[in-house]
């Protein structure tokens, strides 16, 4: 009970975690927008993007950044309007893309794994199951209008 009543004597302390909260999710998102970069500039300085399984690599760091910037510009967004929508939908988006891609590299692997022969022209069946289910999940929530507001919801 005596953390109750402190909580509720000091409104100060929610924000002020609000914001510690806000500022390391914004930070780790810079952090992985720096990492992704990288990443992508080390893979087209060293050409490491001829072969399909590698350009696999290179989805998932453009999903990647993409999300990181869905997190970094959601950090301004309070109350519920266009913005909260936009940033609901493409982070909704960027977050289903990342994992259907992960999940593609795994099933990629465990086709090659198995059938022992490669398989290139996959990739733009990849890229239509990918981009279209992580598009269709991500309008759903659209249908009852459940994105919520965005930003310091603690």
């Amino acid at each position: 009970k005596q953390w109750y009543q402190r909580r509720v004597a000091d409104p100060d302390n929610r924000d002020s975690r609000c914001r510690a909260i806000t500022i390391g999710r914004t930070t780790s998102a810079v952090l992985s927008m720096v990492g992704c970069l990288f990443a992508l500039f080390v893979i087209l300085v060293f050409k490491k993007f001829r072969f399909f399984t590698q350009r696999f690599v290179i989805n998932v760091l453009v999903t990647s950044f993409l999300l990181a910037t869905v997190f970094v510009s959601t950090g301004q967004i309070q109350g519920q309007d266009i913005g909260c929508w936009v940033a609901g939908f493409m982070g909704n988006l960027f977050a289903l893309s990342q994992n259907l891609w992960i999940m593609c590299i795994e099933v990629h692997l465990l086709i090659m794994t198995i059938t022992q022969t490669r398989y290139p022209h996959l990739e733009r069946v990849y890229h239509g199951v990918v981009w279209s289910t992580g598009l269709l999940l991500s309008l759903v929530p659209f249908i009852g209008d459940h994105y919520g507001p965005a930003g310091q919801s603690f």
